[in-house]
């Protein structure tokens, strides 16, 4: 994952040179008006957003390495995800590795402090990312919608105000609607609270063990775990390379990634049928066929979406009566 991001990064380094630049500028033919929101507001954001991350486990008594890393990772991880949504659409997947598990193998217990290893059990809820168990769903659903938006000919920056107010909306409705009912039936008598398949109710019910687990270990960094890391990153940086070096190298660094997550023996299948299709439609009918196929193959997806949406409004609507 972390090679990966590494790999995005240096794909989209002149696009981001250009911004820095951008962002910095006082000159006039330095402009972004085509971006969602402007390159200096968003460099401010993102340094906002990290400072923030890193003031919050300061203030739970982290140290200042572990602040800064454990940001870092969060950030890194998140901007995968969003590139994994918007290039793959494997929104849908676990990360291989938590960040907590990254941190524990590759430098071993003795490296953290007791409040350190408190924060990082108790972050849970922003480092397990996959699923769309995390605030991660946020930043794969943005930048999703603005690939949409390149091929739609939509306005971004109105598409941006739009989103804005709609997440605004979410966290209004979404906070009323989880608080009343935890307070009305009790978090455990929720689905959410109950449901043992849910990342929040793991997180419930046994922090205080993992906390203690971690405490107590005495474990040094695990070379096992350091040497498959490596392998994973150096095959990663090696499919990367020739990816960008070799036109007809059919062998996407992201599929390697998906390959080994959580998950895929659910999805092997449809991906193999849905690439077999894909491909006798182009071969036996070419562009003008594929192009005719395409609202097919939309108007499934757009089905699939809209029956558990339907289903969940009946439920609030239920829960409402009752």
């Amino acid at each position: 994952m972390l090679a990966l991001t590494i790999w995005s990064l240096w794909t989209a380094r002149h696009h981001l040179t250009r911004a820095m630049r951008t962002a910095f500028a006082r000159s006039p033919r330095w402009s972004d008006p085509d971006t969602p929101l402007p390159y200096r507001l968003a460099l401010a954001g993102l340094a906002v957003s990290f400072l923030g991350m890193v003031g919050f486990c300061l203030l739970a008594g982290c140290r200042v390495w572990f602040s800064a890393a454990l940001a870092s990772a969060i950030v890194a991880y998140y901007y995968l995800w969003a590139r994994l949504r918007a290039e793959a659409g494997l929104g849908y997947l676990f990360f291989p590795v938590e960040i907590e598990s990254v941190f524990m193998r590759s430098l071993g217990r003795r490296a953290f402090g007791t409040r350190d290893i408190i924060a990082l059990v108790s972050t849970r809820w922003a480092t397990f990312a996959g699923g769309g168990d995390t605030f991660e769903v946020c930043t794969g659903s943005v930048l999703e919608s603005f690939k949409i938006a390149d091929s739609g000919a939509i306005a971004k920056r109105r598409l941006a105000a739009a989103m804005l107010a709609g997440f605004l909306l979410s966290l209004a409705v979404g906070s009323y609607v989880l608080m009343r009912g935890f307070y009305h039936y009790g978090y455990f008598r929720t689905y959410v609270g109950a449901g043992s398949a849910w990342a929040w109710s793991w997180q419930t019910r046994y922090d205080g063990a993992r906390i203690l687990e971690r405490l107590s270990s005495t474990e040094g960094p695990d070379p096992n775990a350091i040497l498959a890391m490596a392998l994973g990153a150096l095959v990663t940086l090696l499919l990367g390379l020739l990816r960008l070096r070799f036109l007809w190298w059919p062998f996407h660094p992201l599929g390697y990634v998906a390959a080994n997550t959580w998950g895929m023996y659910y999805y092997y299948m449809p991906f193999l049928v849905g690439w077999i299709l894909s491909s006798l439609v182009v071969h036996y009918g070419g562009l003008k066929l594929y192009r005719r196929t395409i609202p097919l193959a939309v108007g499934l997806v757009v089905g699939d979406m809209v029956n558990p949406t339907l289903w969940a409004l009946a439920s609030l609507v239920s829960l409402g009566r009752v």
